[in-house]
């Protein structure tokens, strides 16, 4: 499929920890099989950085929880600056009711259950 530079230019994907990684596995395969440039950045330096930004970007936040500090910052950040309202902002999380969820445009609840407490394993 085709798409014009209008459409969008670039993914941003941003998480801390855990979900770090797997937003490195998504920007490689993103590249790979749809093509589209991907940059994955970490929460807890990106919240620190005028973000550069053109409009038609698409930045995803993950986070489980939805309420991780860098992250949710990350997004506000994101909306603040003079883009913000020209750039698709999508919350990956575990929680469709948490602080990422309710500040992005699109959520995606990845369902995949509690977390497990350490102490238990």
């Amino acid at each position: 499929m085709r798409r014009s530079p209008e459409t969008h230019h670039r993914f941003s994907i941003i998480g801390s920890g855990t979900s770090w990684h797997a937003t490195l596995l998504a920007e490689y395969l993103i590249e790979y099989m749809a093509r589209i440039p991907v940059e994955a950045h970490y929460a807890s330096e990106f919240r620190y950085h005028e973000p550069s930004l053109q409009t038609g970007d698409v930045v995803f936040v993950v986070s489980m929880s939805g309420e991780t500090a860098d992250a949710v910052e990350s997004l506000r950040q994101i909306t603040k600056s003079a883009l913000g309202k020209n750039v698709l902002k999508i919350a990956v999380v575990n929680s469709s009711s948490s602080t990422l969820a309710e500040e992005s445009d699109l959520v995606i609840n990845v369902q995949a259950g509690a977390e497990v407490p350490r102490s238990i394993l």
